[in-house]
Formats: structure tokens, sequence, C-alpha cells
């Protein structure tokens, strides 16, 4: 018995029974072999999917008639046998010898593409079906296919095909299922994976950062690539460290750090990048100018009269070809000599330069910031350094020049109450200042000591009293007075002199000449 899905139908059934017996019920099974599944009864709680609550009886028991309704067909009651027991708790016969086949009819549905394998190699080929749950059978087809984002229709109608022309990464494929019944799509793709060796980007390359050199490889593949570092001239154990890998679908990148000294004159880095399907690798090799030029002491620390190394400190892939060296000398620079990696220079004075480097090979230059060399010498105790005292209170001044900074300390017993300051100037002397009050009837001996790890300095300072200047003036002008009387005298008498000389030459004059002092 044909049906359509979704519509309502009656399954025909009528009976006769003897005068001498009145059914009074009827109940329609499913066949079994081992079972009695209902379909219809009074009993609605053992009625079986997919009949229970869509069957009913259109029929009049009274008169014969016993007929079945069926509402809301499903395509999941096709190929159900029915058959129809009338009087089932009081009949002696059987009635499943005679039963009705449900032919449900319905439009394709649950479409949906099904293939031998979801991965298949670039340049392979793989075939795929188009299957639906329809009744009658879907009897044509149309296919379609998604890459990148793009939907293409394919010139297929069967309900197998064979697809030849892969791309890498993701094929996208969907179908349409027709029959007389209607039309259904595929509600999701079936993907399949297009593999392929690994491709190393040009894009994959090397640069210095500092002593670091940082390589970066650049893998599209499908499966996922096993990257491998080979340096040059280095075992395997030597290849990158820190490695870091970042993936976005089949493009994997992966980046690692190579430690690396001046030593290094020229390097290769080889990435290999392999997996089921086949290997690449991709050598660099790294030039780049001069980088990081500095200029390194020999030793750190020195003291004049003692030798001094500056060497010009690089990395350099190719080599360095030339040095060149130079000093600043106001506001002109000097072009020196040497052209090696290593200016040698005996210490004079306490600061010398400031100096640079420049490194040159085929690909650039490098130029290295000033350096100035500060000479370490012990404590010099200015002369400038004093003491003064005026109505008791002290204030010392005691001046130092060295390198290292000295430490700076005070002797002075008789100094009370006192309080020390600090003044460092970056280009200039250590300004130390001491003061206090003086301690009657006691010694004034103030000392001022400077210490660093070259020397140590002392000088004792003459404490200048007010009171004791006063004094030396009264005796400077008694002393100043005399002069003047002894010369006043001198020169009575030189005029004196004269003027007797002067009349014995005839030359005579009215009366003498007088010099008022």
């Amino acid at each position: 018995m044909k049906v359509l899905s979704g519509s309502c139908v009656d399954v025909p059934c009528t009976f006769t029974h003897p005068s001498t017996h009145r059914p009074s019920e009827i109940a329609w099974y499913s066949y079994s072999s081992t079972q009695y599944p209902l379909v219809y009864s009074w009993r609605t709680q053992e009625i079986i999917e997919p009949f229970r609550g869509r069957t009913q009886l259109s029929g009049d028991v009274n008169k014969g008639t016993c007929s079945l309704r069926i509402t809301d067909v499903k395509p999941a009651m096709n190929g159900y046998h029915l058959y129809p027991w009338i009087d089932p708790d009081h009949a002696k016969h059987t009635f499943y010898h005679k039963t009705v086949k449900l032919n449900v009819q319905d439009a394709p549905r649950s479409v949906h593409v099904s293939g031998e394998s979801s991965t298949v190699v670039v340049g392979g080929s793989i075939t795929l079906e188009c299957r639906s749950n329809a009744n009658p059978p879907a009897s044509s087809f149309l296919w379609y296919l998604q890459r990148s984002g793009s939907i293409s229709s394919l010139m297929f109608r069967e309900q197998s095909i064979t697809i030849t022309d892969l791309q890498p990464d993701q094929n996208s494929f969907y179908c349409t299922a027709h029959s007389s019944l209607g039309v259904a799509n595929s509600s999701s793709p079936f993907i399949i994976s297009g593999e392929y060796q690994p491709i190393i980007s040009s894009e994959s390359s090397c640069i210095i950062g500092g002593r670091v050199l940082w390589c970066r490889c650049k893998v599209q593949s499908l499966p996922n690539a096993t990257v491998e570092w080979r340096i040059e001239g280095r075992p395997p154990q030597f290849a990158l460290s820190d490695m870091e890998e970042f993936s976005v679908l089949q493009n994997h990148t992966l980046r690692g750090k190579l430690s690396i000294s001046k030593a290094v004159l020229h390097i290769g880095v080889t990435c290999r990048a392999s997996n089921d399907h086949g290997q690449q690798n991709h050598t660099l090799i790294i030039k780049a100018p001069p980088q990081n030029v500095s200029i390194t002491l020999q030793p750190s620390r020195v003291l004049e009269g003692q030798s001094l190394l500056l060497s010009c400190y690089n990395h350099a892939f190719p080599a360095v070809l030339s040095y060149s060296w130079y000093r600043d000398e106001g506001s002109g620079t000097v072009l020196l000599r040497e052209r090696s990696e290593n200016l040698y220079l005996q210490v004079t004075g306490r600061y010398m330069g400031p100096f640079r480097c420049s490194a040159i090979n085929q690909i650039g230059e490098g130029r290295s910031d000033s350096t100035l060399i500060q000479v370490d010498f012990a404590p010099v105790i200015s002369p400038n350094s004093t003491c003064s005292l005026d109505h008791g209170v002290v204030w010392c001044e005691c001046v130092v020049e060295s390198y290292p900074v000295a430490t700076v300390i005070w002797t002075a017993p008789s100094v009370v109450e006192s309080s020390q300051a600090v003044s460092v100037d970056p280009y200039g002397p250590l300004r130390v200042t001491l003061t206090g009050h003086v301690r009657s009837g006691q010694a004034r001996l103030i000392t001022c000591h400077a210490t660093n790890q070259h020397g140590r300095v002392s000088l004792q300072l003459l404490l200048k009293d007010p009171s004791a200047m006063s004094s030396s003036s009264l005796v400077a002008a008694g002393c100043g007075a005399v002069a003047v009387a002894l010369l006043t005298a001198a020169v009575f008498y030189w005029i004196r002199k004269r003027s007797q000389d002067n009349i014995a030459a005839g030359d005579f004059q009215s009366e003498p000449v007088f010099y008022r002092l």
C-alpha cells in the first residue's frame, strides 16, 4: 500500500462473525516472528513507535468493519506489515496470515556526501557518493565544490563521482538529490584535505640581535611538518634553542635562537621540513654590516703610566675587512693610524680620549659610541683646602681630587659639636666641609685624611684666627711708620748734598727747596 509521508491514510478492513458471537474489540499488530507489537489497541501505552498517538479505528465493529486510520504518516513507518486481530482476548484462531505492507513515499532527506577517505595526496583521486533517504530513490544529483570561501558547480550529475584535481589544503564538497517528490541539499560539507610535502617560504630568514641569532622558518604543509635546524660546522646538538611555533591552518612558522660570539665569522643555518610525503631544505647565509660595535678596555681600570688595550668589539657577517680609530679633540676628530681591531695606549694624564672605532665589511660599516678613558689615581689634597675660626666657630673645607672618589675623614680633637657636608662635582674635585666649636685651652690641630684603593694622603690645615690677624696689623703699621721716617731722612740728606754741589759750581739759588713727604 503506497502512502505519502505526512498524509492521513485508511487501511481498509472488513470481517464477518458467527451469529452466536458478537466481537467487542479490535487490535492491529505489526507482523513479527517472535512477538506481537501493537500498532493500535485500547492499551495505548503498549503501542510501538512510530505509531503511538497516530492510529485509530475508522470502522464500526458492530457493522463488521475494522479499518485502521493512520494520521501524519512518517517515513519511519515504511516497510511495516500490518494485520488486524478481531476480539483478541476471545478469538481462538490467528489473523497474521494476511498483512498489509506500508510503502511510505518520501522526498529526498538526510542528504549527505560520503567518501573513501577524508585525506588524499594532491594529484591522487577519490570517489564520492551523494546519499539520501528517499522513496522512491533520488534519480539525479548536482555537485558543488567550495575552496577558499568560493563555491563552484561541478559538471557531474551521477550519484557517485571520482575527483582527480584536488588542491592543497581543504576541498569541501556538497550535493543535491532530486526525485519525483522533491529536492534536498546536503546540510554539511564533506571535507577532503589535500595532503602535500612541505614548502618552505622565501620569507624564512635570520636576524642578528645583540649576541643572539634569531632564525624563522615558515613552512606550509599537510600534514604538519617536522622541522629540524642544522648549523653549519656544528653537530646536531648545537641546533637552535628556545623554539616557538605559530600555526594558522596549514601555515606553520617556527622560530629559534642561537647564541653567537665574535669568533663566528661566517655561518649557515639550514631549515629542514619533512612529513610523510617528502621533505625540503632551505639554507640561509646571514650577511649584515657589523652590529653592536663597541670599545672594550683591558684592563678595565688603569693607572697613569700603565699600558692599555682598546678593542673594537662587533658582530659581523661576513668578516670585518678593516678598522678605523678616532680621537675626539674639542670640536674636531682626529683619525689615528691604527687599522687593526686593537689599539695600544700608554696612559698619560688623568683623562684620555674620547675614542671611537668603526668596523667595515663587504656589506657596510658599523660605528661605536665615544669612550672616555678615566685613569685611576691616588687622592691629592688641594692647597686650596683651608680652615677659619670666627668667634669660636670653626669652618674647614678639604678639596680632594682622586679616581675613584676618595673617602674623607677629619681629625680634630679640639672641635666639638661638629658636622660634615660633602659636595660632589662629576667634572670637578670632591669638597668636604667641617663645622663646629673649638674647645678653649686645647691645641687647634685639624687634619684632613683622603683614602681610596690606590693610596692615602693627609694634610694638616692652619686654623686662621681673626683676632690674631688684628695684632699682626698693628705690628705692620708700626713697621711702616719707621720705614717712612727713614725714607724722609734719606731724601733730606740727598737734597742738602746736591745744594752744596751746586754752590761749588757757581749755580746759586735764593733759598733751599724742601720736598714734603
